[in-house]
């Protein structure tokens, strides 16, 4: 999995990000890595079920968020 071959330099890159702006953040990386079952075509473009599965993740984020 891409997250886990790069998992330092994204933990790394999340954190500067993290320290760095006014951005809240209401996920982690490790919670938007999917299993690669629901990738299309590359590690950039999730299939339909990837899609709706990281759409109700988000809408159920928020929700707690908001």
């Amino acid at each position: 999995m891409y997250i886990k071959n790069n998992a330092k330099a994204i933990d790394q890159i999340s954190s500067v990000i993290e320290n760095t702006s006014e951005l809240d953040f209401i996920d982690t990386p490790e919670e938007m890595a999917f299993q690669v079952k629901y990738f299309f075509d590359s590690e950039y473009h999730l299939n339909q079920s990837g899609s709706l599965l990281r759409a109700n993740h988000i809408v159920n984020r928020l929700s707690e968020e908001l």
